[in-house]
């Protein structure tokens, strides 16, 4: 899957995302996104005040070119974002930062990680 800021999803401003049980394989983010900036991988958050909680998911051979995480894409203020059991296997940032999770330009947000693995 080629895709743009976000190859299967992207969470703008204000929104409350929860996901189980998902798996991202082999997306690949290669154009510049329609926010004007490079291209993120699997999931872009890109927008402020946002929850997102993902539990048991799988994200394996995701690639941003030249983007920002390979797998997920955080940026924006106040976003709180979780990963519970998680699996990131493989997965890459080609050009700037965090093969598995990147997440920048912001302000007051969190990133908690429980029970995943970074292989």
């Amino acid at each position: 899957l080629d895709a743009v800021c976000g190859g299967h999803l992207i969470v703008g401003s204000d929104n409350t995302v929860m996901m189980e049980d998902s798996k991202f394989q082999n997306v690949l983010g290669t154009t510049p996104s329609f926010y004007g900036g490079t291209p993120d991988g699997a999931v872009c958050v890109n927008g402020n005040d946002n929850v997102v909680s993902v539990r048991n998911t799988r994200f394996e051979d995701c690639v941003s070119f030249p983007g920002h995480g390979g797998a997920v894409s955080v940026q924006g203020d106040r976003n709180a974002v979780s990963f519970d059991g998680c699996t990131f296997e493989n997965n890459q940032a080609l050009g700037f930062f965090g093969g598995d999770i990147a997440m920048y330009n912001g302000a007051n947000s969190a990133l908690h990680v429980n029970g995943s693995a970074f292989r």
